[in-house]
């Protein structure tokens, strides 16, 4: 009789990160280089918009054209629930201007969400300490639409701090595989993905000093064997004392 091999089905994020990884599947669009290159151009195209802080504005034709690209990379038909989910956050609804929602206009509030999340997933899961959070500095803006008062910008930290709140640290982080931003489906989980997982997992068996912590001679093993045949003894003197206590049958 042939055996066929089942597919192991993915796990599922639990309800109350779904939005928190759509969120995160927004910031994985700018890489590192990207951002360091384009955040402080992006920010002097719209300093006129809302007042120039300097004379000095950085112009030019490349920042432009990176921003319709990274337009066109959240307008994918794979991200839409992803800036769903953001428009839900920012409390951009049904009544705001299409130019309002546009990822041109949204970028800097990606780049913003980006270094919170990854300062967070960065310090918090190196050291118990109290971090601060990068300066949000985007202004809450109204407009007028239709008759009605609506917002066209909010603080990233006004709707994400709610969100990250409780959550258990080890369930947002950064692959060391591939350096990116991700919300693990298990709490032990290696890596963004399979793929990043098993990566990690063989540098990790390929470093001796892991090999060697799992020798049978080592202080380690020794110490996770005397616990296990503590643990075994145990289990077998309650065992015999349930035996002596239960009735016995005529």
């Amino acid at each position: 009789m042939k055996l066929t091999k089942t597919k192991r089905g993915k796990r599922q994020l639990p309800q109350e990160l779904r939005a928190l990884a759509a969120l995160v599947e927004l910031t994985n669009l700018i890489s590192q280089a990207e951002f360091d290159r384009f955040y402080g151009a992006y920010l002097g195209l719209f300093e006129k918009e809302y007042g120039a802080r300097s004379e000095k504005r950085q112009r030019g034709e490349e920042p432009t054209s990176f921003m319709h690209e990274f337009s066109a990379r959240c307008r994918a038909p794979e991200h839409l629930d992803a800036m769903t989910t953001l428009s839900k956050c920012m409390g951009l609804g049904t009544f705001r201007p299409a130019e309002v929602k546009n990822p041109f206009t949204l970028f800097e509030t990606i780049a913003t969400l980006r270094s919170i999340l990854r300062t967070v997933a960065e310090e918090l899961n190196l050291q118990p300490n109290w971090v601060q959070l990068p300066s949000d500095t985007q202004p809450v803006l109204l407009g007028r639409v239709k008759g009605r008062i609506q917002v066209t910008a909010v603080p990233v930290a006004y709707w994400i701090l709610p969100m990250l709140d409780g959550i258990e640290a080890r369930r947002l982080g950064i692959c060391d595989a591939c350096q990116r931003l991700y919300v693990a489906r298990r709490r032990d989980q290696l890596g963004c993905s399979r793929k990043c997982g098993d990566t990690l997992y063989m540098r990790r068996y390929r470093n001796p000093e892991y090999r060697n912590r799992n020798q049978p001679n080592s202080k380690r093993h020794q110490i996770r064997k005397a616990i296990q045949e503590s643990q075994r003894s145990i289990a077998a003197k309650r065992a015999a004392i349930t035996d002596e206590v239960k009735p016995r049958k005529n």
